[in-house]
């Protein structure tokens, strides 16, 4: 845009043309565009330009067809670059020749890559449109679809070309990052609680491998304050593993008294439902919290008691994390037989869950194991195993 380009060399009177291309992608700071304070009084050059870049962009917008214009409005739900895919499922439709109208006059960036092209909007033509998109009475619908699409890909990237599950990569989340924010930032202030939970499910493994546990609580926080002021209907499935989540990332977290007390909240809301199941995956995340809380008998007692639990209603592989924890806890005291035992009798279970990534927990474990008897050998072979389960 040569308006962005009269913008950013204006700043080259503070900074080098190194510096200032740093910069560019924080387009309200490296361009001028907002208000600059300068000596206690506002830049009078700053704010004309402000005006002239809002006066370019308006005139812009006032040129566009009805549906180029729609399409505007429509990609500032966008929190980033997306793909045509994205674009065409918000807009309904095949949006080729508004997109190309748009990149034309430089509303929408086009960003060829080797996964193909990506489209985005700088930060102030993005919150243009988003004003335009709320004038028009667009933005409900606009932002629910967003919603929408956000929910869907998740569930894509969780299942393989033929609608198999598959383990899911955390480098496939982290572009899809901060789009789910987005569409957890909307549920949580205007849109569905029942939405807000089910996008953080889908960012739950990712915040805790990522090191933002806090992050995941703190949605699920405000997830409850939406459902407390909109008195919403999540079912008790939803809100039992809603809270099993939330024990896990407070447990991350360092927070083992809040995990314990989520934990059991879990627990009664599952146990409500009648969901066996959904009780004995539950009930097993308790096991973690009293073991951080220094009560190592009572951990113990917790995954021996879900483990026969659940085996006696037939829902065993509900509670693997139950028996890796106590296959740790045996093997630390040194019962290395038992524990042994218990991860073969395990195996199967865990094989033929595929949903999750890095599974294989039980190799890891045994590696430990096969250490502890000295057996280098079949150490290095379980835990080879274990490591490439977790490099995606």
């Amino acid at each position: 845009m040569p308006l962005a380009l009269e913008l950013a060399a204006a700043r080259l009177r503070t900074l080098s043309a190194g510096e200032l291309a740093g910069r560019l992608d924080i387009a309200a700071d490296a361009i001028d565009i907002g208000r600059t304070e300068s000596v206690g009084r506002i830049d009078e050059d700053a704010a004309s330009r402000h005006a002239t870049m809002q006066a370019a962009v308006s005139w812009s917008y006032r040129t566009l067809m009805p549906d180029a214009a729609r399409l505007l409005r429509l990609m500032s739900t966008f929190a980033s670059g997306v793909d045509l895919a994205a674009i065409a499922w918000l807009a309904g439709g095949d949006p080729v020749a508004a997109l190309s109208v748009l990149v034309d006059k430089s509303l929408v960036v086009a960003s060829p890559n080797a996964d193909g092209t990506r489209y985005r909007m700088l930060d102030p033509i993005r919150a243009y449109a988003s004003r335009r998109l709320s004038g028009e009475g667009e933005d409900e619908a606009a932002h629910a679809g967003h919603v929408a699409w956000a929910r869907r890909e998740i569930l894509r990237l969780h299942r393989q070309s033929d609608g198999r599950t598959t383990p899911l990569s955390m480098y496939a989340i982290d572009p899809l990052a901060d789009e789910i924010r987005t569409a957890l930032r909307w549920s949580v202030t205007r849109g569905s609680a029942r939405d807000a939970i089910a996008l953080a499910g889908g960012l739950d493994q990712w915040w805790r491998e990522r090191g933002l546990a806090r992050e995941g609580r703190l949605w699920l926080f405000r997830a409850y304050e939406r459902i407390a002021a909109t008195a919403e209907v999540v079912p008790e499935p939803e809100l039992a593993a809603a809270y099993y989540m939330h024990a896990r990332h407070a447990g991350a977290d360092g927070e083992h008294a809040e995990a314990l007390r989520f934990a059991e909240r879990a627990a009664a809301v599952a146990k409500r439902t009648g969901n066996n199941g959904l009780l004995a995956r539950v009930s097993a995340g308790r096991a973690v919290p009293v073991l951080e809380m220094g009560d190592v008998a009572g951990a113990e007692r917790v995954c021996r008691e879900v483990i026969a639990w659940a085996g006696e209603r037939g829902v065993a592989e509900e509670t693997l994390e139950a028996v890796y924890l106590l296959a740790q806890l045996l093997w630390r005291r040194g019962a290395l037989d038992e524990a042994a035992e218990l991860l073969a009798n395990a195996r199967s279970v865990e094989g033929s869950l595929t949903e999750e990534r890095g599974r294989r927990m039980i190799d890891m474990i045994l590696g430990m194991v096969a250490l502890s008897r000295g057996d280098l050998v079949a150490a290095h072979d379980h835990l080879i195993v274990a490591l490439r389960s977790r490099m995606t």
